[in-house]
Protein backbone atom coordinates (compact mmCIF):
# COMPACT_ATOMS: atom_id res chain seq x y z
CA UNK A 1 0.00 0.00 0.00
CA UNK A 2 1.28 3.43 -1.02
CA UNK A 3 -1.69 5.48 0.19
CA UNK A 4 -1.31 9.18 1.08
CA UNK A 5 2.22 9.52 -0.29
CA UNK A 6 3.17 12.53 -2.45
CA UNK A 7 3.79 10.65 -5.71
CA UNK A 8 3.14 12.92 -8.66
CA UNK A 9 4.54 10.43 -11.19
CA UNK A 10 5.93 6.89 -11.45
CA UNK A 11 8.60 5.54 -13.77
CA UNK A 12 8.25 2.33 -15.74
CA UNK A 13 10.84 0.59 -13.52
CA UNK A 14 9.21 1.46 -10.19
CA UNK A 15 7.66 -2.01 -9.75
CA UNK A 16 10.55 -4.19 -11.02
CA UNK A 17 10.74 -7.51 -9.19
CA UNK A 18 7.10 -7.55 -8.03
CA UNK A 19 6.09 -10.51 -10.17
CA UNK A 20 3.77 -11.94 -7.48
CA UNK A 21 2.11 -8.67 -6.43
CA UNK A 22 -1.68 -9.08 -6.49
CA UNK A 23 -2.91 -5.97 -4.66
CA UNK A 24 -1.77 -2.38 -5.19
CA UNK A 25 -3.34 0.64 -3.51
CA UNK A 26 -2.30 4.22 -4.28
CA UNK A 27 -5.11 6.28 -2.75
CA UNK A 28 -4.68 10.06 -2.44
CA UNK A 29 -1.09 10.12 -3.69
CA UNK A 30 -1.49 13.15 -6.01
CA UNK A 31 -0.52 10.88 -8.90
CA UNK A 32 -0.91 12.71 -12.21
CA UNK A 33 0.34 10.16 -14.71
CA UNK A 34 0.56 6.38 -14.82
CA UNK A 35 3.75 4.64 -16.01
CA UNK A 36 4.23 4.40 -19.78
CA UNK A 37 4.04 2.40 -21.89
CA UNK A 38 2.49 -0.20 -19.58
CA UNK A 39 1.51 -0.21 -15.92
CA UNK A 40 1.57 -3.96 -15.25
CA UNK A 41 4.69 -4.91 -17.19
CA UNK A 42 6.48 -5.97 -13.98
CA UNK A 43 3.26 -6.95 -12.10
CA UNK A 44 1.64 -9.61 -14.29
CA UNK A 45 -0.30 -11.14 -11.35
CA UNK A 46 -1.98 -7.87 -10.28
CA UNK A 47 -5.73 -8.39 -9.84
CA UNK A 48 -6.72 -5.41 -7.62
CA UNK A 49 -5.71 -1.80 -8.36
CA UNK A 50 -6.97 1.15 -6.32
CA UNK A 51 -6.19 4.62 -7.76
CA UNK A 52 -8.90 6.57 -5.96
CA UNK A 53 -8.43 10.25 -5.15
CA UNK A 54 -5.57 11.10 -7.51
CA UNK A 55 -5.04 13.66 -10.27
CA UNK A 56 -4.90 11.25 -13.22
CA UNK A 57 -6.07 12.94 -16.42
CA UNK A 58 -5.32 10.39 -19.15
CA UNK A 59 -6.04 6.71 -19.47
CA UNK A 60 -5.56 4.59 -22.59
CA UNK A 61 -5.20 1.06 -23.94
CA UNK A 62 -1.38 0.90 -23.84
CA UNK A 63 -1.26 1.69 -20.10
CA UNK A 64 -3.54 -1.23 -19.19
CA UNK A 65 -2.78 -3.71 -21.97
CA UNK A 66 -0.57 -5.95 -19.77
CA UNK A 67 -3.02 -5.96 -16.83
CA UNK A 68 -4.87 -8.98 -18.21
CA UNK A 69 -5.49 -10.52 -14.77
CA UNK A 70 -6.95 -7.37 -13.25
CA UNK A 71 -10.36 -8.03 -11.65
CA UNK A 72 -11.02 -4.85 -9.64
CA UNK A 73 -10.14 -1.31 -10.74
CA UNK A 74 -11.01 1.82 -8.75
CA UNK A 75 -10.70 5.21 -10.48
CA UNK A 76 -13.03 7.41 -8.41
CA UNK A 77 -12.22 11.07 -7.74
CA UNK A 78 -9.71 11.52 -10.56
CA UNK A 79 -9.60 14.18 -13.27
CA UNK A 80 -10.09 11.86 -16.23
CA UNK A 81 -11.80 13.84 -18.99
CA UNK A 82 -11.73 11.40 -21.88
CA UNK A 83 -11.46 7.64 -22.13
CA UNK A 84 -10.53 6.15 -25.55
CA UNK A 85 -12.96 3.53 -26.79
CA UNK A 86 -10.52 0.59 -26.54
CA UNK A 87 -9.05 1.44 -23.11
CA UNK A 88 -10.44 -1.62 -21.30
CA UNK A 89 -10.35 -3.99 -24.27
CA UNK A 90 -7.58 -6.19 -22.86
CA UNK A 91 -9.13 -6.50 -19.37
CA UNK A 92 -11.34 -9.52 -20.00
CA UNK A 93 -11.22 -10.66 -16.35
CA UNK A 94 -12.26 -7.25 -15.04
CA UNK A 95 -15.35 -7.78 -12.89
CA UNK A 96 -15.64 -4.52 -10.92
CA UNK A 97 -14.95 -1.01 -12.18
CA UNK A 98 -15.49 2.23 -10.27
CA UNK A 99 -15.56 5.71 -11.82
CA UNK A 100 -16.44 9.20 -10.66
CA UNK A 101 -19.05 9.62 -13.41
CA UNK A 102 -21.58 7.14 -14.74
CA UNK A 103 -20.91 8.07 -18.38
CA UNK A 104 -17.55 6.26 -18.42
CA UNK A 105 -19.20 2.89 -17.79
CA UNK A 106 -20.21 2.84 -21.47
CA UNK A 107 -16.54 2.28 -22.37
CA UNK A 108 -16.49 -1.06 -20.54
CA UNK A 109 -19.72 -2.87 -21.49
CA UNK A 110 -18.19 -6.30 -20.71
CA UNK A 111 -17.65 -5.47 -17.02
CA UNK A 112 -20.22 -7.15 -14.79
CA UNK A 113 -20.34 -4.39 -12.14
CA UNK A 114 -19.59 -0.76 -12.99
CA UNK A 115 -20.28 2.00 -10.47
CA UNK A 116 -21.91 4.44 -10.28
CA UNK A 117 -24.59 2.54 -12.18
CA UNK A 118 -26.84 5.56 -12.73
CA UNK A 119 -26.70 9.33 -13.09
CA UNK A 120 -30.31 9.79 -11.99
CA UNK A 121 -31.65 9.68 -15.57
CA UNK A 122 -29.96 6.73 -17.27
CA UNK A 123 -28.73 3.48 -15.76
CA UNK A 124 -26.65 0.49 -16.81
CA UNK A 125 -29.80 -1.26 -18.05
CA UNK A 126 -31.99 1.56 -19.40
CA UNK A 127 -31.78 4.93 -21.10
CA UNK A 128 -34.51 6.14 -18.71
CA UNK A 129 -33.75 4.73 -15.30
CA UNK A 130 -37.23 4.42 -13.78
CA UNK A 131 -40.92 4.20 -14.60
CA UNK A 132 -41.64 7.78 -13.52
CA UNK A 133 -39.23 9.15 -16.14
CA UNK A 134 -40.61 6.87 -18.86
CA UNK A 135 -44.22 7.83 -18.24
CA UNK A 136 -43.32 11.53 -17.91
CA UNK A 137 -41.44 11.56 -21.23
CA UNK A 138 -44.33 10.02 -23.17
CA UNK A 139 -46.98 12.20 -21.48
CA UNK A 140 -44.99 15.42 -21.99
CA UNK A 141 -44.19 14.52 -25.60
CA UNK A 142 -47.89 13.98 -26.37
CA UNK A 143 -49.07 17.11 -24.53
CA UNK A 144 -46.34 19.29 -26.06
CA UNK A 145 -46.95 18.20 -29.65
CA UNK A 146 -50.75 18.08 -29.46
CA UNK A 147 -51.11 21.34 -27.50
CA UNK A 148 -48.83 23.38 -29.74
CA UNK A 149 -50.32 21.98 -32.95
CA UNK A 150 -53.73 22.95 -31.60
CA UNK A 151 -52.54 26.51 -30.92
CA UNK A 152 -51.01 26.77 -34.41
CA UNK A 153 -54.26 25.55 -35.94
CA UNK A 154 -56.41 27.95 -33.92
CA UNK A 155 -54.11 30.89 -34.67
CA UNK A 156 -54.35 30.07 -38.36
CA UNK A 157 -58.17 29.94 -38.33
CA UNK A 158 -58.87 32.92 -36.06
CA UNK A 159 -58.06 36.36 -37.41
CA UNK A 160 -55.47 38.13 -35.26
CA UNK A 161 -55.30 41.84 -34.48
CA UNK A 162 -51.53 41.81 -34.82
CA UNK A 163 -50.34 39.43 -37.52
CA UNK A 164 -46.66 39.76 -36.58
CA UNK A 165 -47.28 38.83 -32.97
CA UNK A 166 -49.41 35.94 -34.15
CA UNK A 167 -46.51 34.82 -36.36
CA UNK A 168 -44.14 35.01 -33.38
CA UNK A 169 -46.49 32.86 -31.33
CA UNK A 170 -46.64 30.31 -34.15
CA UNK A 171 -42.85 30.20 -34.25
CA UNK A 172 -42.79 29.62 -30.48
CA UNK A 173 -45.27 26.78 -30.90
CA UNK A 174 -43.14 25.23 -33.64
CA UNK A 175 -40.10 25.44 -31.35
CA UNK A 176 -42.04 23.72 -28.56
CA UNK A 177 -43.13 21.03 -31.02
CA UNK A 178 -39.47 20.29 -31.72
CA UNK A 179 -38.99 19.64 -28.01
CA UNK A 180 -41.96 17.28 -28.13
CA UNK A 181 -40.37 15.43 -31.05
CA UNK A 182 -37.14 15.18 -29.03
CA UNK A 183 -38.98 13.65 -26.07
CA UNK A 184 -40.84 11.26 -28.36
CA UNK A 185 -37.60 9.88 -29.83
CA UNK A 186 -36.02 9.61 -26.37
CA UNK A 187 -38.98 7.42 -25.42
CA UNK A 188 -38.60 5.33 -28.59
CA UNK A 189 -34.88 4.69 -28.06
CA UNK A 190 -35.51 3.91 -24.39
CA UNK A 191 -37.79 1.10 -25.53
CA UNK A 192 -35.22 -0.01 -28.11
CA UNK A 193 -32.35 -0.24 -25.58
CA UNK A 194 -34.43 -1.54 -22.66
CA UNK A 195 -32.35 -3.86 -20.49
CA UNK A 196 -29.11 -3.48 -22.49
CA UNK A 197 -28.39 0.24 -22.61
CA UNK A 198 -24.77 0.02 -21.44
CA UNK A 199 -23.87 -2.27 -24.35
CA UNK A 200 -25.18 0.31 -26.82
CA UNK A 201 -24.51 3.56 -24.92
CA UNK A 202 -21.29 4.48 -26.73
CA UNK A 203 -22.70 3.76 -30.19
CA UNK A 204 -25.89 5.63 -29.30
CA UNK A 205 -24.10 8.77 -28.03
CA UNK A 206 -21.96 8.92 -31.17
CA UNK A 207 -24.80 8.10 -33.59
CA UNK A 208 -26.40 10.46 -36.11
CA UNK A 209 -29.78 9.94 -34.44
CA UNK A 210 -28.53 11.12 -31.04
CA UNK A 211 -26.81 14.16 -32.50
CA UNK A 212 -29.86 15.03 -34.59
CA UNK A 213 -32.39 14.96 -31.77
CA UNK A 214 -29.91 16.78 -29.54
CA UNK A 215 -29.69 19.48 -32.19
CA UNK A 216 -33.51 19.69 -32.33
CA UNK A 217 -33.75 20.07 -28.56
CA UNK A 218 -31.11 22.79 -28.51
CA UNK A 219 -32.72 24.57 -31.46
CA UNK A 220 -36.07 24.51 -29.69
CA UNK A 221 -34.58 26.04 -26.56
CA UNK A 222 -32.64 28.75 -28.41
CA UNK A 223 -35.64 29.84 -30.52
CA UNK A 224 -37.89 29.99 -27.46
CA UNK A 225 -35.40 32.00 -25.38
CA UNK A 226 -34.61 34.49 -28.16
CA UNK A 227 -38.22 35.13 -29.11
CA UNK A 228 -39.47 35.39 -25.54
CA UNK A 229 -36.63 37.78 -24.71
CA UNK A 230 -37.53 40.00 -27.66
CA UNK A 231 -41.29 39.97 -26.94
CA UNK A 232 -40.68 40.71 -23.26
CA UNK A 233 -38.40 43.63 -24.12
CA UNK A 234 -40.95 44.98 -26.57
CA UNK A 235 -43.76 44.86 -23.99
CA UNK A 236 -41.47 46.43 -21.39
CA UNK A 237 -40.79 49.41 -23.65
CA UNK A 238 -44.48 49.84 -24.45
CA UNK A 239 -45.48 49.84 -20.76
CA UNK A 240 -42.61 51.88 -19.29
CA UNK A 241 -42.36 54.42 -22.15
CA UNK A 242 -45.93 54.61 -23.54
CA UNK A 243 -45.48 58.03 -25.20
CA UNK A 244 -42.00 57.56 -26.63
CA UNK A 245 -40.78 56.13 -29.90
CA UNK A 246 -38.71 53.46 -28.14
CA UNK A 247 -40.62 50.58 -29.62
CA UNK A 248 -39.90 48.39 -32.63
CA UNK A 249 -42.02 48.79 -35.72
CA UNK A 250 -43.64 46.05 -37.72
CA UNK A 251 -40.63 45.74 -40.00
CA UNK A 252 -38.22 45.29 -37.10
CA UNK A 253 -40.53 42.77 -35.43
CA UNK A 254 -40.73 40.80 -38.66
CA UNK A 255 -36.96 40.79 -39.06
CA UNK A 256 -36.38 39.65 -35.50
CA UNK A 257 -38.98 36.92 -35.92
CA UNK A 258 -37.26 35.60 -39.05
CA UNK A 259 -33.82 35.89 -37.43
CA UNK A 260 -34.93 33.99 -34.31
CA UNK A 261 -36.70 31.38 -36.38
CA UNK A 262 -33.81 30.25 -38.58
CA UNK A 263 -30.22 31.48 -38.87
CA UNK A 264 -29.28 32.72 -35.40
CA UNK A 265 -30.40 29.75 -33.25
CA UNK A 266 -29.21 27.31 -35.89
CA UNK A 267 -25.74 28.87 -35.83
CA UNK A 268 -25.64 28.79 -32.02
CA UNK A 269 -26.65 25.11 -32.00
CA UNK A 270 -23.97 24.15 -34.52
CA UNK A 271 -21.32 26.01 -32.53
CA UNK A 272 -22.29 24.24 -29.29
CA UNK A 273 -22.47 20.78 -30.87
CA UNK A 274 -19.13 21.22 -32.60
CA UNK A 275 -17.26 21.61 -29.29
Amino acid sequence: MLDHNPLSSLSQDTFIGLQSLMYLSMVDTSLQQLPHPSLCQHMPALDWLDLEGNLIQTLNYSILKTCSKLEVLLLMDNRIRRVPENTFQSLWKLAELYFKSFQYCSYAPHVRSCKPNTDGISSIEDLLANIVLRVSVWVMAFITCFGNLLVIGMRSLIRAENNLHAACIKVLCCADCLMGVYLFFIGVFDVKFRGQYNRNALLWMESVECRTIGFLAMLSSEVSVLLLTYLTLEKFLVIVFPFSNLRPGKLQTGRVSVLCEKPLPTTICFLRLSR
